[in-house]
């Protein structure tokens, strides 16, 4: 599963879903692509970016979605 278009799908939802959020979404660097159940992973953005939205008090709102890179050693 490529993660970015997972991501901009989520978006596209909810700024539908809540078009009165105005908030900017940053991705500053291209996600990975993943073997995952496509259903969990896409309810498990759509529940991050949800809630980054829902709960961000700040005057300009943005919300960043990246990854971090793990060593392999688990």
């Amino acid at each position: 599963m490529n993660l970015n278009k997972l991501v901009q799908q989520v978006i596209g939802t909810l700024t539908i879903a809540q078009p009165q959020s105005k908030v900017e979404f940053r991705i500053p660097q291209s996600l990975k692509s993943v073997q995952c159940d496509l259903a969990q992973i896409n309810e498990l953005f759509s529940n991050l970016i949800s809630n980054g939205i829902k709960y961000n008090d700040k005057p300009q709102k943005w919300v960043e979605i990246g990854c971090v890179e793990g060593n392999g050693d688990r």
